[in-house]
């Protein structure tokens, strides 16, 4: 590198520094539906541009449970901003009791009074065309996720609405009698669950929980529906807090109609809460720390479309220039970088700490034309986010990564 593209990468280097800054934004909005204004906020991702994935992010239900605080709790955006999602935080409807809540299906919650009058499922899919006329998002790679209350949400759009939604998440929430009598899905969907056992607000096993169901049973009904066959992989997660009272175990069916797979966190000695959060608002029980939710959930939601013809979107078919963001991200320990080169070029491709140091060379050579990937191993990093910088001839370009351990 000579002296003009060292200097030419150091301001590179800091106007990407300062561009979170400028360009990731919050943005508040509301709208009528069926006669009452309803609320939402938006998280704009840096480099925000037309076709983005979205990720609508369900609160719980209860008095701190407002949009704001549910933002701050499962922190997604910050996960989601160098993967390119748009967060969508929507408030629910508001229960007799005036706590913000949702019209899912439930019934004789153990905590007071639910909403059970408001047209939920038809303001989220009306606030999915609302998000398309402001940003034009990709409907092809719409996604929706919620914790406790807004996770039987969740899993009420999949049984009636499935089709407009590429996955689902829930943490902490089950399906109950009302979302699973509301319909029969359209078809399999991919499901991503995550359940202490020592949940005492939405029990392991459904014992005073009105008519929500056992976990083992929402489980059975998505493994049903996808049309999984052979019997699930379990791994351990490493337990790498030992404060945190609990252990994760990974339980997966793979072998499921159209790669539908349903993926199952169990958190053994786990309570009500999302595994990961930084904020102490709350959860009941053991808050697990040995995984992050919302790292899980935004990889989870990167691996799945509605249009296979999707699946090369973000690779450079124009034959230009091009760095992509690494994948997966975050990633913990191990990430893939592609970048597309043109013509044949001398190529560098440097990893950087956040002080701008840098720290490992992955390429320093010639290269032809072509699309090129190389894995970056992260094994003697720490936890934290850092840069990558692709040199290629004139061509220049930084993005930002996340290391989650």
């Amino acid at each position: 590198m000579n002296t003009l593209q060292k200097v030419s990468f150091l301001l590179l280097f800091l106007i990407k520094l300062s561009l979170p800054e400028i360009y990731a934004q919050d943005y508040s909005g509301s709208f009528y539906f069926e006669g009452k204004l309803r609320h939402y906020n938006v998280y704009l991702p840096q480099n925000f541009q037309a076709n983005m994935p979205v990720i609508l992010n369900l609160h719980g239900y209860g008095t701190n449970w407002t949009i704001e605080n549910h933002a701050k709790y499962t922190f997604m955006h910050d996960i989601a901003d160098t993967s390119g999602f748009i967060v969508v935080y929507p408030a629910g409807s508001v229960a007799p009791n005036g706590r913000p809540s949702w019209n899912n299906g439930l019934r004789d919650h153990p905590f007071g009074q639910t909403d059970t009058t408001s047209n939920d499922v038809g303001f989220l899919l009306a606030l999915i065309d609302t998000l398309y006329a402001h940003y034009d998002i990709d409907l092809n790679q719409v996604y929706c996720c919620g914790f406790s209350m807004g996770g039987e949400m969740t899993y009420r759009m999949a049984i009636e609405a499935g089709n407009r939604f590429a996955a689902f998440a829930s943490v902490s929430g089950k399906i109950n009698d009302g979302s699973a009598g509301a319909g029969t899905p359209a078809g399999p969907y991919p499901i991503l669950h995550f359940h202490g056992t020592n949940d005492d607000v939405e029990t392991y096993d459904g014992e005073n929980d009105g008519n929500l169901w056992p976990v083992e049973e929402t489980i059975g009904y998505w493994v049903d529906n996808n049309n999984c066959v052979y019997e699930a992989d379990t791994v351990s997660i490493p337990n790498t807090d030992l404060t945190d009272g609990s252990t994760v175990q990974k339980i997966s069916y793979v072998n499921c109609s159209e790669d539908s797979r349903v993926i199952f966190f169990k958190i053994l000695g786990g309570g009500h809460g999302w595994p990961g959060s930084t904020e102490g608002m709350y959860p009941n029980g053991n808050p697990n720390r040995d995984i992050n939710a919302s790292a899980e959930i935004v990889n989870f939601f990167k691996n799945n479309y509605l249009a296979t013809s999707l699946q090369t979107k973000g690779r450079n078919i124009n034959n230009e220039f091009a760095l992509e963001q690494n994948y997966p991200n975050p990633f913990n320990p191990i990430t893939t970088i592609e970048f597309t080169l043109p013509k044949s070029e001398y190529v560098e491709l440097k990893i950087y700490d956040l002080l701008g140091k840098e720290l490992s060379t992955l390429i320093a050579k010639k290269l032809n034309s072509g699309n090129h990937s190389y894995t970056f191993y992260g094994k003697n990093l720490a936890s934290g986010i850092y840069y990558y910088h692709l040199l290629a001839g004139n061509y220049q370009e930084v993005k930002k990564m996340i290391l989650l351990r």
